[in-house]
């Protein structure tokens, strides 16, 4: 990304300096017409074109990093909030369970594994969140509005889910312990 920044950024240098150039060659030309200098002036229009064209393509370069980058960031995100939205799922199938001394022993345990996993969701939250830091200063305003608003969403639906599994386990020892 920094590498067809600094591209760009010597792209329309280079397009400012030929510019110069075109203006004081054609001062030159019309206080002393020359077929040299008029040779000269096409050799630069040429080049000032092959410089116009470099500019478009890192132009269309980085619309398709900046598109790429976008698109990787979602896919992350939408991959997180399938993950969420399993152990929440999970949550709900052991909420509704309910049974004898065996059935609440696995319940126990399957709470147990999706609170571990909801540890885990902590782990995949920092990744994105450093992702939206990383990609933040390569998009442009829209874009980077759209990947800072992801983080600061996300960690409540990981903070309600840890603390309707905790909840939950809290019952289930409270039945185990009632039941006979």
């Amino acid at each position: 990304m920094d590498t067809v920044k600094d591209l760009q950024g010597a792209v329309q240098r280079q397009r400012a300096d030929l510019d110069t150039a075109r203006e004081s060659l054609t001062a030159l030309s019309r206080s002393h017409p020359a077929p040299e200098l008029s040779r000269l002036s096409a050799e630069l229009t040429a080049i000032a074109k092959g410089t116009e064209a470099a500019a478009l393509r890192c132009n269309r370069t980085w619309g398709g990093l900046q598109a790429g980058l976008q698109l990787h960031f979602n896919d992350l995100v939408q991959e997180f909030q399938s993950w969420l939205a399993e152990l929440q799922l999970e949550l709900r199938d052991c909420s509704s369970q309910s049974g004898d001394g065996a059935a609440l022993k696995a319940k126990i345990y399957r709470l147990k594994v999706s609170l571990e996993q909801a540890g885990e969701g902590q782990r995949r939250l920092g990744q994105v969140c450093q992702e939206a830091e990383r990609l933040v200063q390569h998009l442009p305003r829209a874009g980077a509005a759209q990947v800072q608003e992801h983080p600061r969403c996300l960690p409540a639906g990981v903070e309600r889910l840890r603390a309707g599994l905790l909840s939950e386990r809290q019952g289930a020892g409270a039945e185990q312990g009632a039941a006979p």
